[in-house]
């Protein structure tokens, strides 16, 4: 029986997972557990969309008061695409459509 591929989304978030030590981490990992079932691994730079949310279930937010330098997160997560693609792995930028970016 043929097995669907997976889509994996991994939302790049400032100071938790945006270096190439966790993108490498990531792709070991995708490696050893996920061998031949990933289609493509999407990037997807942090947004504040939780903010409000969680105002509305009262929790307090974790990133509150942190401005995003969205240029700098862009190259960021740029170069743990090629990281990530430089494994052999089908990595994009989930928006991209967008911006154009291409397969690595």
């Amino acid at each position: 029986q043929e097995v669907d591929k997976l889509v994996v989304r991994i939302p790049v978030i400032p100071g938790f997972n945006d270096t190439p030590e966790d993108a490498l981490a990531f792709a070991n990992w995708l490696e050893a557990n996920m061998k031949g079932l990933v289609d493509e691994v999407q990037l997807l730079e942090f947004m504040h969309l939780g903010e409000e949310k969680c105002r509305s279930i009262e929790k307090r937010y974790p990133m509150e008061g942190r401005t995003i330098d969205r240029e700098k997160l862009h190259e960021t997560v740029l170069a743990l695409q090629q990281t990530i693609g430089q494994r052999g792995i089908n990595c994009v930028l989930g928006a991209a459509a967008k911006t154009g970016a291409k397969k690595q």
